[in-house]
């Protein structure tokens, strides 16, 4: 196993192992099947900051990344999130039924947020901080890896005089990562409840967790 930094050649392994693997830690491909949209979200990390990643590499291939920003202020999440759903309504046509739903459910939701009306965008993010953000392939899971890439990429923000850095996580029956946050030093910032995923789990109750950690 090998860390390194993120280089421009590793991008299509990035992306598809953040589609592989997603949010919640299932496949998205049960989701959207695009993942051209979907990887919009890590566009800023691996476009604008590649200098703050890192991947995990495994007999020669990638497989695991750690994207991450030093300064929110120059990460607009709510603004990712729009140009997402341009790139999705410009694209609408050319969708299949299944991505059509999706990113429909995605877009609604997000707007019933900005309008107050669900609770995502209540959930508090300390100022002054960086984030990041992370996923390997199942394989490489539970062995210690994720601690590793953390500890790599928290190295280098404590180099670059970063005060502190938060992750954001999904919290579900299915999916709970709660343990291997606490035990990598962070701790619990804020939590809310997220209806972004109602449609594809709609028996579930989900929640978004910011994960804080001084430096």
């Amino acid at each position: 196993m090998l860390i390194r930094k993120y280089a421009a050649k590793d991008r299509k392994a990035v992306e598809n192992i953040h589609f592989k693997v997603g949010i919640t830690a299932y496949s998205m491909s049960r989701n959207p099947e695009n993942k051209k949209t979907y990887s919009k979200l890590i566009e800023y990390h691996v476009t604008k900051e590649p200098e703050s990643c890192f991947v995990l590499e495994n007999d020669g291939k990638v497989a695991g990344y750690l994207v991450g920003c030093l300064d929110d202020r120059n990460y607009k999440d709510v603004w990712i999130t729009v140009k997402a759903c341009s790139d999705f309504l410009f694209r609408y046509f050319k969708l299949n039924k299944k991505d059509r739903r999706f990113f429909y459910c995605q877009i609604r939701t997000f707007f019933t947020a900005l309008l107050g009306i669900t609770p995502e965008f209540r959930v508090k993010k300390p100022k002054n901080a960086g984030h990041l953000h992370m996923n390997l392939l199942p394989e490489c899971q539970g062995k210690g890896l994720g601690s590793l890439l953390i500890k790599r990429f928290l190295k280098y923000a404590k180099s670059k005089k970063v005060k502190a850095i938060h992750a954001d996580a999904i919290e579900a029956s299915f999916g709970n990562n709660k343990n291997f946050w606490i035990k990598n030093g962070f701790e619990i910032y804020s939590r809310e409840e997220t209806r972004f995923w109602k449609d594809i789990y709609p028996k579930e109750k989900m929640y978004i967790v910011c994960y804080y950690k001084k430096l």
